[in-house]
């Protein structure tokens, strides 16, 4: 039951894989991109290759739980996302995911390029063990 996490952003995603179990995540990779097409095609690769059952995209909220701006471009990304894969899709608060990632950044010795590569992989890792935690300790895995 492996889920792919996604911190979606306009010019940049951010990918994390969980393991086999649903227990613990991993940043996997950042993908930059120009046009819809790289991503559908990167997703159905990361999708077979990593035999994704759900993927869990990160709903950017405001601190008051509203969502703006932002949450709706993500939604629109994700019933975009829906015509082009065929395992489910959930979502999840991913308020503060891109801050934490910062934070642990900061601590490491590298360019800022490469902080910026990593960044958003790091993001989606966050947001994706969040929602492992709580699926974990409902009782349920990360298919149901």
């Amino acid at each position: 039951m492996t889920c792919l996490g996604v911190d979606y952003g306009e010019r940049r995603i951010g990918f994390a894989v969980s393991d086999e179990l649903g227990m613990t995540a991993d940043p996997l990779m950042t993908l930059s991109y120009r046009e819809a097409a790289e991503v559908w095609k990167k997703m159905t690769e990361l999708l077979r290759e990593l035999n994704i059952d759900m993927i869990v995209v990160g709903i950017p909220k405001r601190t008051s739980g509203e969502e703006g701006p932002e949450a709706k471009k993500v939604r629109a990304f994700i019933e975009e996302l829906k015509h082009h894969i065929q395992c489910a899709v959930e979502t999840w608060d991913e308020r503060f995911s891109s801050r934490e990632a910062d934070r642990l950044l900061q601590e490491l010795e590298i360019s800022p390029a490469r902080k910026r590569q990593k960044r958003d992989a790091i993001a989606a890792k966050i947001m994706l063990q969040n929602y492992l935690d709580f699926k974990r300790i409902q009782g349920q895995s990360c298919t149901n």
